[in-house]
């Protein structure tokens, strides 16, 4: 394939994707990432040949730098403090509990596994963070792209189940371990969206993005005196994000979280067709074992802590979900609860998620080099 109609296809679909989950049920059910790779996954192994390289070292060294940042520029570390303590605290457990997991999972069956260590933070990072952290740890690290296929499959069939479990019969299965909710109502204003203003924002927030790339660089360069040394350019880029973040008119740019979506959706494609289908196919079956580990340790662990803590039901299933699926799951298990009140709490646990994820996972992946 031509290296210009590569290009357009993965810029392309996922504008596809998005507009056909608006519509059409079962694609949004399955969800714009996992579908956007399951496109490309059939792209690449159905068609080609593909020019690697492009797709590779070119477009995933873009798009995710440039993600990174429009997806933090509304973590807004001004409001951490005000968050319920309980609920900030609930989210330093579960945070605990991740990294906890992930070491015991390891120690027990991670450490047969060839990208073990790597695993280990990469999952440490979507539990805290979300896929984009995922992604962007992968990348660090040098993860195999069917490695992080394989993640993102098995993290949207185990969270899948516990996100249905959440949305059920959770709420009397855990009441009978935590105490009942005792929040303090949370004052809400609504703000009105100038939508003649999202692309002056979007642009706006395309250009911050930029910067914060070029401060990485910077950053890199001054400390290994390579411009692109990627662990040095995600870290400075995201020191960068959120220090701008703290700014009222950067925090209020409309779109920028849409755009960091988008480009995300084009690492997905880009990854799916650089991906050897029989390779995952071929992924010992410990890794489903291994993720399953981690996943219900999590949840296990994370508990306990609460329970010790006496923190209440509420504040532990909205910052698990803050937590193991980000912020866009917030609304939807605050509904079935019927606790409006979690919506601050819940978005603002969010978005430190978003935040600390890269580094967390970083310092999980310095604990299993040291473990094994």
């Amino acid at each position: 394939m031509s290296a210009w109609f590569t290009i357009l296809l993965v810029f392309g679909l996922p504008l596809l994707v998005l507009q056909l989950g608006k519509t059409i049920k079962v694609i949004h059910f399955i969800g714009p990432v996992v579908l956007s790779y399951l496109v490309g996954l059939a792209l690449g192994n159905l068609t080609g040949p593909w020019p690697t390289v492009l797709l590779q070292n070119d477009i995933a060294s873009l798009v995710v730098p440039l993600a990174i940042p429009l997806l933090m520029f509304h973590s807004q570390p001004r409001s951490w403090l005000r968050v319920a303590g309980r609920s900030l605290l609930s989210f330093g457990l579960c945070a605990v509990a991740v990294v906890l997991a992930i070491c015991l999972a390891y120690v027990a069956l991670g450490y047969q596994l060839p990208e073990g260590k790597v695993m280990g933070a990469m999952l440490s990072g979507v539990y805290t963070g979300g896929t984009p952290n995922l992604i962007s740890i992968g990348a660090v690290l040098d993860a195999k792209p069917e490695t992080i296929t394989t993640l993102i499959v098995m993290d949207t069939v185990l969270c899948g189940a516990y996100l249905l479990f959440l949305i059920t019969i959770a709420h009397k299965v855990l009441g009978l371990v935590l105490p009942n909710p005792t929040l303090q109502a949370t004052e809400t204003s609504e703000q009105t969206v100038d939508v003649r203003s999202l692309p002056k924002d979007m642009s706006f927030g395309l250009l911050l993005a930029i910067l914060c790339v070029l401060i990485g660089l910077l950053v890199s360069f001054v400390f290994t005196g390579a411009w692109f040394s990627e662990a040095y350019v995600l870290s400075g880029l995201t020191l960068c994000a959120l220090l701008l973040g703290m700014h009222r008119r950067v925090a209020s740019l409309r779109g920028t979280e849409v755009l960091g979506d988008y480009l995300i959706l084009v690492f997905c494609v880009s990854a799916g067709i650089i991906s050897d289908f029989s390779a995952i196919l071929q992924q010992d079956t410990n890794v489903f074992w291994f993720c399953l580990m981690v996943v219900v340790g999590t949840i296990v662990i994370h508990l306990l802590l609460c329970r010790a803590f006496s923190i209440d039901v509420h504040t532990f299933m909205i910052t698990s979900t803050a937590a193991l699926f980000g912020p866009a799951f917030i609304g939807l298990v605050a509904y079935r609860l019927g606790n409006r009140q979690l919506l601050a709490s819940g978005l603002t646990t969010g978005a430190i998620g978003y935040a600390i994820a890269f580094f967390v996972g970083m310092l999980v992946h310095g604990i299993l080099e040291v473990i094994r």
